[in-house]
């Protein structure tokens, strides 16, 4: 029997899944479409190995991007649990490659299944925790009336403002349960109930007021878990209905609170990084191109020593332990590299905004 999975667990499933293994990842339902993937120009296309694979519930291998409709190379895993079809875990590659993940793909996939099974068969204060949480998440609007349901059962008034926290666990880090130990203590000792956790390092909260005083505000907190292995993004305080919004803040601030390599960033102080976070790719890269492609790294650590000082010359000779006729020296050679003059102001920010922009790549 065929069992269907909503979009929003099999981009869960997904989005794990590529964690762990870190190669393009489709799921496949029963009908034999594709409802998530880490390629969103895959979606919602018919996938004729997929299919085939839930038809006759085996690996379907594909050698050849043209041998199936929607296919492409890789291995086709079907998700088998209790004698049902679930769907089907679509690993991209090289088949000899990508098979060996297969084993570890479906486990995780049945992991989260049956998580999710569980908690939808008894309407319990923790599955309404759960349903909230995933409202959170989730880039659909929510039905305000489901939402008024859940904080009802939760004694939430819905003018209650919170803010939502992502904390990311650095999975490079040789023991991820102590740390994943160290954050639960703490989610024990603040009595925090609004949380979920996203498999493999991912913890998401909605804080209090009263809450974030105690847990985010206290410096102290995150550095129990350990120093140089925990970001945390943070997003705006909002009315609990708006709670979407500050979570889309806080993944935004975890973004570039990682690229900063920062405990912890607030989405409120964040600026010049809101201008571009829409910004393509492609004009990015040309602008950098355009401005700064002529200059070495160490013209640019120079400029950014220069842009820190606040085009002091003479602070900047200070702070590098160089002589200010140096300092001016490099600045015309920038200026013969680029025809940019970095002391005048209007042309300087030209600069500025070209490494500001190659440090967030």
């Amino acid at each position: 029997m065929g069992v269907l999975i909503d979009q929003i667990l099999a981009q869960q499933i997904v989005d794990a899944t590529h964690q762990v293994i870190e190669k393009d990842i489709n799921f496949i339902n029963i009908e034999g479409m594709i409802i998530a993937s880490t390629n969103p120009n895959r979606m919602g296309q018919f996938h004729e190995a997929g299919y085939g694979a839930i038809q006759a519930a085996e690996v379907k291998i594909v050698d050849s991007n043209t041998a199936y409709e929607g296919a492409q190379k890789g291995v086709n895993l079907p998700i088998l649990i209790d004698g049902d079809v679930y769907g089907v875990i679509g690993i991209t590659g090289e088949p000899k490659e990508v098979l060996k993940y297969g084993f570890l793909a479906t486990k995780i996939t049945e992991v989260l299944i049956k998580d999710k099974e569980m908690s939808s068969h008894v309407e319990t204060r923790q599955q309404m925790i759960a349903s909230l949480m995933s409202m959170c998440m989730s880039e659909k609007k929510v039905s305000s009336l489901q939402l008024s349901d859940i904080l009802s059962h939760l004694n939430i008034n819905e003018d209650d403002r919170y803010c939502c926290v992502c904390i990311e666990l650095n999975k490079y880090h040789l023991n991820q349960a102590t740390l994943q130990s160290r954050l639960r203590n703490i989610i024990e000792s603040y009595q925090i109930e609004l949380f979920s956790y996203t498999y493999p390092n991912l913890f998401t909260f909605i804080l209090s007021e009263q809450k974030w005083e105690h847990v985010v505000k206290n410096k102290e907190t995150l550095q129990n878990i350990g120093k140089e292995v925990v970001w945390c993004g943070i997003g705006d305080f909002e009315p609990i209905t708006n709670i979407q919004q500050s979570f889309t803040a806080a993944t935004i601030a975890l973004k570039y609170c990682k690229q900063y390599d920062l405990d912890y960033m607030r989405y409120e102080n964040l600026d010049f990084e809101l201008l571009v976070e829409d910004m393509k790719e492609t004009t990015k890269q040309k602008y950098i191109k355009k401005m700064i492609s002529l200059l070495d790294d160490e013209d640019i650590e120079f400029l950014t020593q220069y842009y820190q000082c606040n085009l002091s010359l003479k602070e900047t000779a200070e702070t590098m332990f160089i002589h200010k006729n140096t300092v001016q020296y490099r600045l015309e050679r920038i200026y013969r590299k680029t025809r940019i003059n970095p002391r005048v102001f209007n042309e300087s920010a030209l600069l500025y905004l070209a490494i500001k922009l190659k440090k967030l790549k």
